[in-house]
């Protein structure tokens, strides 16, 4: 009995929905890692202390008093609303709130369109897993729940009996003579299509991914024109589509779609927020250097996505099959045709740039699970029995995926971490540039931008951020220029005056940077290198140390060329300012490898002590190569063979391409 009574509550839709709910935000708390989340928080602040939103370029110096349109500057504000109430906790708290909700409106809209519990369930869940991959703090995170919204409403309407609307018109007709079986659809019962256009306002100012909200629109519009030619037999439909009483609920959505093209006009700049995505691809030609633009890559990262791209082929190909051998096909059409544009378009796009995949995954469970079930549908003689045992199977299939979505992470790192992630901004880097008044005009990497601006405006302006239409496929150009060391790229410095810079020196290989001594190596972590012109260290040699042989960049070729005392002399000065600096625990632990090779007195000491640093090294950074590489050459200079094996093993699991500065 007792066993009876606990597979009802496993199977109870309450109970279920409440598990996905948890592990939804469960998976999304953690560090905050969104490059762009920084320039939007400055801006935010910007705009409530000047009470205007910016039009013009405030935050660089390549592209200042250039035409801006902050098309997220709604987003902006509640962002820097949040991070002043709450930090990095509520930025976080957010993050988790507004993708753990997108997915469960994709719960409730599965729901409706009659998915059970634990099937939709399993379905968010495997959303949720890939959508951990664009987990960013940042304002397409509202998008994800306008968009939603947008599919529940449209879904709901198509749904909605068509009977009830010519009911509702007799009824009506005397108060509304033009609009009489429309507004079942626009205000009535059959549906709440005139929300549209007022989200669309919100949206607008939100994000520019309300573009995506028309395409929902545009679909549902299709699929109730097919819907409406087939119940009519494939004779002429025009009359009826555009006049009678069949064709209201098309007319309800073309109208709710026409009002939405005003309705996204409605904010500071006008006809430039509906313009915006469309100036930008066509506009910015290298804006498909930019990882979120780039084309899906195969590989585990997204091998959710891709599974549920196949199995939704097979899943559609399936439910048409077997609607039509059940006669169903006709009257069912207008959801099939529905689901396949927006099916096919989303993945389309999802494919064609990463950023895109979100509306891909929020669709797949009303989508995916409405067209599992059409062999039931089709065939509703199917045993009671084999149903229930099915609910059961999605039931105990949902909630293993809760407890690998929300539980195992957290089984495996413990409690989840606040804060940003510090392996990936330069946070002491910029520390150094304030402790120090380095106030020089700065070339920086691409991602760190935002991050910049955020720390060091308005004392200092950037080369280059995320905000790609600004700059441009000149100012884009040219900072690809200097990272990839391409012919001309010190001109490029010289032209737009540049005096220091700071880069993410493990993302390319920087090493051209220092090639020709006109910059002096000030600072480097396990992050970032900060490079100062010749001329101004000069000025600045009695308050600041150069680090000509132990930068990273160049490491490598001063441990071949230079005397290892030297370097380690360089090294200890990092890990005296930074004792947690799991890099130069890795470069001293060498060091004292090869001055143990010429010391033999002090060869026993030298390599303990190089031991515990790589030891160290490795226990901060497990993943990365280099502390292996540490411990592979300590061991071997010691005979442990087994300790040696064993990073030797890690090695050649994480040894970086040959391009690789490290």
């Amino acid at each position: 009995m007792l066993q009876l009574h606990a597979g009802r509550v496993l199977e109870d839709r309450r109970f279920l929905f409440c598990i996905t709910l948890a592990a939804a935000l469960l998976a999304f708390l953690g560090p905050l890692f969104a490059y762009d989340l920084w320039w939007h928080l400055k801006a935010g602040g910007l705009i409530l202390s000047s009470g205007a939103v910016p039009r013009t370029d405030p935050f660089s110096f390549t592209a200042a008093g250039r035409p801006w349109t902050y098309h997220s500057w709604l987003s902006g504000l509640a962002l820097t609303g949040v991070w002043r109430a709450g930090g990095t906790t509520g930025l976080i708290g957010l993050r988790a709130v507004l993708i753990a909700g997108s997915l469960m409106v994709g719960w409730v809209a599965a729901r409706k369109r009659g998915v059970g519990a634990g099937l939709a369930s399993v379905l968010v869940l495997a959303a949720c897993l890939q959508l951990k991959l664009r987990a960013l703090a940042r304002p397409y995170l509202f998008s994800f729940v306008l968009f939603i919204a947008f599919a529940l409403i449209l879904q709901s309407c198509a749904a909605s009996p068509l009977e009830r609307a010519l009911e509702q018109a007799r009824e009506c007709r005397r108060r509304f003579k033009r609009l009489a079986a429309e507004s079942c659809f626009l205000w009535g019962a059959g549906g709440r299509l005139i929300l549209l256009p007022l989200l669309t306002v919100l949206w607008a100012n939100l994000h520019a991914g309300f573009i995506s909200g028309i395409l929902l629109i545009g679909a549902f519009g299709v699929g109730e024109m097919v819907s409406l030619w087939v119940r009519r037999g494939g004779r002429p439909y025009g009359g009826a589509l555009l006049r009678e009483p069949d064709g209201a609920r098309f007319r309800a959505m073309f109208l709710a779609g026409v009002l939405c093209l005003p309705a996204s006009l409605l904010t500071p700049y006008g006809p430039g927020t509906l313009l915006y995505p469309f100036r930008l691809l066509e506009g910015v030609k290298l804006v498909k250097q930019v990882q979120e633009w780039q084309p899906m890559p195969f590989g585990m990262a997204f091998a959710v996505f891709w599974g549920l791209l196949a199995l939704g082929g097979i899943i559609l190909v399936r439910s048409v099959y077997f609607s039509r051998k059940a006669g169903r096909l006709g009257d069912e059409i207008g959801p099939v045709v529905t689901d396949l544009l927006l099916m096919c378009g989303f993945a389309f796009l999802a494919v064609q740039a990463v950023r895109h995949m979100a509306w891909f995954l929020l669709l797949v469970p009303s989508v995916f699970g409405w067209h599992l079930a059409v062999s039931r549908r089709c065939f509703p003689q199917a045993p009671g029995e084999a149903e229930g045992g099915e609910r059961k199977r999605y039931a105990y299939v949902a909630i293993l995926l809760a407890l690998v979505v929300g539980a195992l992470p957290f089984a495996r790192g413990g409690l989840p971490r606040t804060g940003l992630a510090r392996d990936r901004f330069p946070v002491k880097a910029c520390d150094y540039i304030e402790a120090k008044g380095l106030n020089y005009r700065l070339y920086n990497s691409y991602e760190w931008g935002g991050y910049l601006i955020w720390r060091l405006w308005p004392e200092m302006q950037v080369f280059i951020d995320g905000r790609c239409l600004v700059y441009g496929d000149e100012i884009i150009g040219q900072a690809l220029q200097v990272e990839q060391g391409g012919e001309g790229w010190e001109q490029v410095l010289d032209d737009r005056g540049v005096e220091m810079f700071l880069v993410r020196y493990r993302k390319k290989d920087a090493s051209h940077l220092f090639a020709g001594g006109r910059w002096r190596c000030v600072y480097w972590d396990d992050v970032a290198v900060i490079g100062l012109r010749d001329d101004l260290f000069k000025l600045r040699e009695a308050d600041l140390p150069e680090f000509a042989l132990s930068n990273p960049v160049v490491f490598e070729q001063s441990l071949e060329r230079e005397r290892p005392a030297w370097i380690r002399m360089e090294v200890g000065a990092v890990i005296d300012r930074d004792p947690d600096c799991w890099t130069a625990l890795a470069f001293h632990a060498r060091c004292l490898v090869r001055m143990a090779e010429k010391a033999p007195d002090a060869r026993g000491v030298a390599l303990l002590t190089a031991r515990g640093n790589a030891k160290k090294a490795r226990d901060l950074q497990e993943g990365h190569y280099l502390p292996w590489l540490a411990l592979y050459e300590v061991t071997t200079a010691q005979g442990d063979e087994k300790l040696a094996a064993e990073a030797a093993q890690k090695l050649e699991q994480l040894r970086p391409p040959v391009a690789s500065p490290d």
